[in-house]
Formats: C-alpha cells, sequence, structure tokens
C-alpha cells in the first residue's frame, strides 16, 4: 500500500564549523537513481580538494535504492548515521552530499557522526521539507460564471483547484486526498448539477507545503485522465 512520505521541495545547502573543520551540506529532490548519483558527481566536482565529500540517497518507495558512503571516515561515521536519520524520518527521493574541508583537530568517532548527522539535517531543512500526498480527483469544464463561486466554496472545503485553463469555457483539475474521493465526486455532482462530465484522474504524489497542494506540479494533461463520469 502506498503511503505519504516526506522529501525536500528544492536543492539547498548549509555549512557549519566544528573545531576548525568545515562541513558544508547539499540536500536535493530526484526522481531516479541516476539523479541521486549525478548530483554526488557534481558536488565531487565543486569540491575537488576537499578531505571528504559524504554521499548518502535513497529513491523508491520503500527505499528500494540505497546508496552511502564514509567516504574515508571512519566506518559508521559519516554515511551511515546520515542515512539511519533520513529512513528514522521517513525522507525518500532525496540526494545528501556532506562535504568536510579537515581542520587540524580530530573529532572522534561521536563527533563525527554528531557532525555529519547535524550538517544533513541543516540542508534538509534549507531545502525545504514537504510532504508528498496521494491525491487525484477530476477534470471537468465550467462556464466562467461559476468559476467564481466554485473558488469560494472551495476555501472553506478539503479539495483544491491544482490547475486551470481559460478558453471558451474553463477547465479545471480539483484534487482531494485518495480517501476523500467518493466525497469529492459527490461535490462536483452536486456542483454542476450533474450537467457536466468529470474525467478522473489517475492518483498520484502531489507536494504539499504548509499542508496546500503545489499546484504549479499539476498540468491539465489528457496523461491524467482515466475516464468519465458524471
Amino acid at each position: 500500500m502506498k503511503t505519504n512520505y516526506l522529501t525536500v521541495y528544492q536543492e539547498a545547502e548549509a555549512e557549519f564549523v566544528e573545531k576548525k573543520s568545515r562541513f558544508i551540506g547539499y540536500a536535493t529532490p530526484i526522481q531516479s537513481e541516476a539523479e541521486g548519483a549525478a548530483f554526488i558527481e557534481k558536488i565531487r566536482s565543486m569540491h575537488k580538494q576537499a578531505t571528504h565529500v559524504v554521499p548518502v540517497y535513497v529513491y523508491g518507495g520503500q527505499y528500494e535504492c540505497q546508496r552511502y558512503s564514509d567516504d574515508g571516515e571512519p566506518s559508521g561515521t559519516a554515511g551511515i548515521p546520515i542515512l539511519s536519520m533520513v529512513k528514522q524520518r521517513n525522507i525518500k527521493n532525496i540526494a545528501i552530499a556532506v562535504v568536510r574541508y579537515f581542520g587540524g583537530t580530530k573529532l572522534g568517532t561521536g563527533g563525527l557522526v554528531r557532525a555529519y548527522t547535524h550538517c544533513a539535517q541543516r540542508a534538509i531543512e534549507a531545502a525545504i521539507l514537504i510532504e508528498q500526498v496521494q491525491m487525484s480527483g477530476y477534470r471537468l469544464t465550467i462556464d466562467y460564471t461559476k468559476y467564481g463561486k466554485l473558488q469560494n466554496e472551495l476555501e472553506t472545503r478539503p479539495y483544491e483547484i491544482v490547475s486551470q485553463e481559460f478558453l471558451d469555457r474553463v477547465g479545471i483539475e480539483v484534487v482531494a486526498r485518495s480517501e476523500s474521493q467518493e466525497a469529492l465526486h459527490a461535490y462536483l455532482l452536486n456542483f454542476t448539477q450533474g450537467k457536466e462530465v468529470l474525467n478522473q484522474m489517475r492518483p498520484r504524489f502531489v507536494p504539499c507545503k504548509d499542508g496546500r497542494v503545489d499546484g504549479e506540479d499539476f498540468l491539465l494533461s489528457e496523461d491524467w485522465v482515466e475516464g468519465s463520469q458524471n
């Protein structure tokens, strides 16, 4: 069964200094194992003089892809702690690289674990954690006179217009969490009085920030349509 999960919204970096060692963390969302590997190589090329570049990336609903390394640090002090933190927080489809420029003072095993984990966490925060929520909904067209009314009504309901196309009529996509599909269908039938065709969209994971759908991730497209209901 597919479940909602956390990921990051955008690529970002963060850094701090611990006992003169400079740590720079990078995090980015990924859509494939290849993207994760390419991101790590990009960071390595940016920091060719770094003492260590610790890579971690995971991809897949069940963490089918897990790649990590200590990159020369004592075993279990860098890659594994970052990977464990990511999985404990249910963060998926993410690539992280933590760069270290050694400052001359050893941190010890515990110090390394804390430093690498802390730097990765700071990079994740900078990249903005978002929830990927499984949603679906309906595509339909309505008259311009009804479009404003629909917008107003949805302000107080757990449904959202995530895309619109303004032609002779307004083409819209209205979505809700997967468990609310029956209620959404009933609402749209009532709103249109059964006079409009409701084209069902395939379920997909949609990014949500602060509990709201990021509508830019949706596009009006036949690819998302399964069939018609009315």
